[in-house]
């Protein structure tokens, strides 16, 4: 009895373990025909299903790029408004218009470092972090950049209809 629980315990844990890497089931899954990057087939219930696999580093790299491309928009459109919000304050005196509001931009997300020699003796910072939280930080932070870049454009296309009706005066 006290085996069984030991090993039940040990088996919890191993599966709760973040991080973890483990097989990738297949569900009784059939294919039965491909797309350009899944398979179409049936599972074990008989649903239709679409199956796709990508190696994770280029999951990883994909997330991250369209994170640099997201902030990299926000930046742009944040200076327009900028430059919006200050010529509208100069149309106006400096007075009746509203300060340019501060949009808060998430930092990178970093890994646990460690700075020691390496087997050849050079003096090394090494890096580690556990890929599925990268991931999932990272795509929590497209998501956040993605909903900044909306409030970004809806603030400075407010501030460019303002600025139209400050110069029509």
């Amino acid at each position: 009895m006290r085996f069984e629980l030991v090993l039940l315990a040990g088996l919890l844990a191993a599966c709760t373990t973040p991080g973890q890497v483990e097989p990738l089931d297949d569900d009784g899954f059939t294919a039965k025909s491909k797309t350009a990057d899944s398979s179409v087939g049936v599972n074990d219930k008989g649903q239709a299903v679409l199956k796709s696999e990508k190696d994770a580093g280029v999951e990883l790299q994909s997330q991250q790029m369209a994170n640099y491309s997201l902030r990299e928009r926000l930046g742009l459109e944040m200076q327009d408004m900028q430059r919006c919000h200050e010529e509208l304050l100069g149309l106006n005196g400096g007075g009746a218009a509203e300060a340019a509001p501060d949009i808060d931009v998430p930092d990178d997300v970093g890994p646990d470092e460690k700075i020691g020699l390496n087997e050849g003796g050079e003096l090394k910072v090494q890096r580690t972090e556990l890929f599925t939280e990268r991931l999932e930080a990272e795509r929590k932070r497209g998501k956040k950049l993605d909903q900044l870049l909306k409030q970004a454009k809806k603030l400075n296309d407010k501030c460019q209809s303002e600025l139209r009706v400050a110069k029509k005066k």
